[in-house]
């Protein structure tokens, strides 16, 4: 009876595991993709909502002319605060924190670059089981 109820307890709590493990990989692979300058890929964690306000090409545009000063060098889920649907049980939106590295050049050249880390905090959601990053308003 002890070995049937610790099966079912395991088995009750894998399935929440797995989503906080499916949000930092989403996190994980959509900043190494900014990094890489996959804007592509990168383009493809906007929640759909998103991606009818802006199109990939303006999103490119946007991110080469924050890349004139400014050049990530890596980003890595650190943590999450999220919150549960109470009529379907499951956890829908998260406020998670990104640990930023980038370095930053200034206009005037002479000043030279420097390199920097930050925690940056985004909003994600989970539409059918699946992580989107939802931009703050600009």
């Amino acid at each position: 009876m002890n070995k049937l109820m610790c099966t079912l307890l395991v088995l009750m709590i894998l399935p929440g595991c797995k989503k906080s493990e499916d949000l930092e990989t989403s996190v994980n692979n959509r900043w190494q993709a900014v990094v890489e300058n996959d804007l592509e890929k990168a383009y493809e964690y906007f929640s759909p909502g998103y991606k009818k306000i802006e199109n990939l090409l303006s999103y490119r545009n946007r991110i080469a002319t924050a890349k004139i000063n400014m050049n990530w060098t890596s980003g890595k889920y650190k943590s999450a605060q999220c919150e549960t649907d109470s009529d379907t049980d499951t956890v829908s939106t998260c406020k998670v924190q990104v640990q930023v590295a980038y370095t930053y050049t200034f206009p005037r050249r002479s000043m030279g670059t420097v390199g920097t880390e930050s925690v940056v905090v985004e909003d994600w959601i989970q539409v059918k089981g699946k992580w989107y990053l939802v931009p703050k308003e600009r």
